[in-house]
């Protein structure tokens, strides 16, 4: 993704820290995520760094659950899909929602 008002690069995760901390400006650890499509990681990873740590991950794949269970990133593990009909986003559990690595499809 790049910010064509300063012409540089910029991640996904970077871009929602920016976003959050515009919302929440005053506890990271406070701000509840949910990790739609969590795969390895990484996103949590990135994002505890930046001292985020109320994080679920929300995955389909049972492998990719088990493996963010093993890294001990996340809060919650769901093993479920979001769908559009889904109120899993609507029950004001959580703060914001990042999507970084995950794969969706019809």
């Amino acid at each position: 993704m790049t910010d064509t008002r300063s012409n540089e690069r910029f991640s996904c995760t970077e871009y929602f820290d920016a976003a959050v901390t515009d919302a929440f400006p005053k506890n990271r650890s406070s701000v509840r995520i949910l990790d739609a499509g969590a795969g390895r990681g990484s996103t949590a990873s990135y994002l505890r760094s930046l001292g985020y740590t109320n994080i679920d991950a929300l995955t389909v794949s049972r492998e990719r659950l088990d493996r963010a269970e093993r890294s001990g990133l996340y809060r919650n593990l769901l093993f479920t899909a979001l769908k559009a009909e889904s109120t899993l986003c609507a029950t004001g559990a959580f703060d914001a929602v990042i999507c970084a690595d995950g794969v969706f499809s019809r």
